[in-house]
């Protein structure tokens, strides 16, 4: 039976859920999939009927507690919270995702002292199949077959040389979630015990991103020993990133430790007890780590009060280094145990800072698009510039929005379509 050619709107989806997937960007992928997962799927099922491939065996690369398997068995229960899964063609690479002293899970092996390596194997099914890495090298677009990082280049949070490398070293698979609990082995007994070719190995898949990283914390750190304590002069503010539901009970008590989970099941142990704030330089990472949580759990994101805000904080409340946060965003995080009150909060409304108490009147829809969806970091009125955090004033009074045409749903989408047009046109000329 023939597999009919998938519509544009279905190739748009897939495109932007696989970028989101392969850079690492887990939270947006779960949202498209959870949202357009019958056009993913479609768009997956053209590709292997156009692009067939039959991968033997392939690997996933686990840091696990040794606790989370089942007594008996040693098998791994299935979490329901998976939309898709990753894998490997290269057991190498699944043995780098699972060394604890790699560059990858360093961070993750630091944070879970009792987390061990583990590899699991799996063959297959074509149906499982959602994306194969070959199919990014050669993606069949346009009536041409462009390399899938070429099209990154239209979101800036994304570096297309790094998906590139990826797509080139990884040798991904990503396939449906499994439904059973299956088995894993342990590190030791499936990747090689020579600490030179673990290196070696290291040294290949480290990405760009990670390299610099690691680079740029051994040279000059950000978040050296000057910055263990947060200022406390109160002419230097600190910010935190909330949602817009929570700001009603942040007006009227302040800010408070404990107050709900906000940035995923990887801070929520740690984050117990504590108000975190961060550096202006921190403020993109959390904000991204934001919106992946809030896009994960809400459909709707204005009627549920999970629009992504910022807070600017002036503050001599107790705090010291989060060296966790300030690992995962290379820059300044602090833990502060006690309630920072809400007169010393702020609340960037897209026009100026306002006191957090006048949280009615800021129009949270500024951070969403016409179709409900999140704005790209750099378009998002509700995102403070680095010129919108100068210190030079405690309060700046907002402005007057500027005058805007108002335009049909049909006209903003017309004009969106006709703008990606044009990109995809001078990207084109440039291949």
């Amino acid at each position: 039976m023939a597999v009919r050619e998938p519509s544009g709107n279905d190739l748009n989806a897939y495109i932007q859920w696989t970028l989101f997937a392969v850079y690492g960007m887990l939270g947006y992928a779960d949202g498209m999939i959870r949202e357009h997962g019958d056009a993913i799927r479609r768009v997956a099922a053209w590709l292997r009927a156009t692009m067939p491939v039959k991968p033997g065996t392939v690997y996933r690369g686990l840091l696990l507690d040794p606790s989370l398997l089942r007594a008996g068995d040693g098998l791994v229960d299935v979490d329901p919270n998976y939309t898709f899964l990753s894998y490997t063609e290269d057991k190498n690479v699944a043995c780098w995702f699972a060394d604890r002293e790699s560059t990858i899970s360093k961070s993750v092996a630091e944070r879970y002292a009792d987390a061990s390596g583990y590899i699991a194997k799996r063959r297959p099914r074509q149906a499982d199949i959602l994306f194969h890495y070959s199919w990014g090298l050669a993606f069949p677009f346009a009536g041409r077959r462009i390399p899938l990082w070429v099209l990154a280049t239209q979101d800036p949070r994304m570096d297309p040389r790094q998906i590139e490398q990826w797509l080139k070293t990884q040798q991904e698979v990503i396939l449906e979630p499994v439904t059973q609990p299956y088995p894993v082995t342990p590190f030791e007994d499936e990747c090689p015990s020579d600490p030179s070719v673990l290196e070696d190995l290291d040294r290949r898949l480290t990405g760009r991103q990670f390299a610099h990283e690691v680079q740029k914390r051994k040279k000059n750190p950000r978040w050296s020993k000057r910055d263990r304590q947060i200022p406390t002069d109160y002419d230097t503010p600190v910010y935190h990133v909330t949602y817009s539901g929570r700001l009603p009970l942040i007006a009227e008590q302040g800010l408070q430790p404990d107050r709900g989970p906000s940035m995923g099941e990887k801070y929520e142990t740690h984050r117990r007890g504590a108000v975190f704030l961060t550096d202006p330089a921190g403020l993109s990472f959390w904000h991204e780590r934001a919106e992946e949580w809030a896009l994960h759990r809400a459909d709707d994101l204005l009627t549920e009060g999970v629009v992504p805000v910022v807070l600017r904080a002036w503050t001599d409340v107790p705090c010291e280094l989060d060296e966790i946060g300030s690992h995962d965003a290379n820059a300044p995080a602090w833990k502060c145990l006690g309630v920072i009150p809400a007169d010393e909060l702020e609340l960037w409304s897209g026009d100026g800072w306002v006191p957090v108490t006048d949280y009615e009147d800021v129009d949270f829809s500024r951070a969403v698009d016409d179709e409900g969806y999140l704005a790209v970091f750099s378009e998002n009125e509700l995102v403070p510039t680095a010129a919108d955090m100068s210190f030079a004033a405690k309060v700046n009074p907002p402005r007057r929005p500027s005058p805007r045409t108002p335009r049909t749903r049909a006209q903003t989408r017309a004009k969106r379509r006709a703008t990606q047009r044009a990109r995809l046109r001078r990207l084109l000329r440039t291949i």
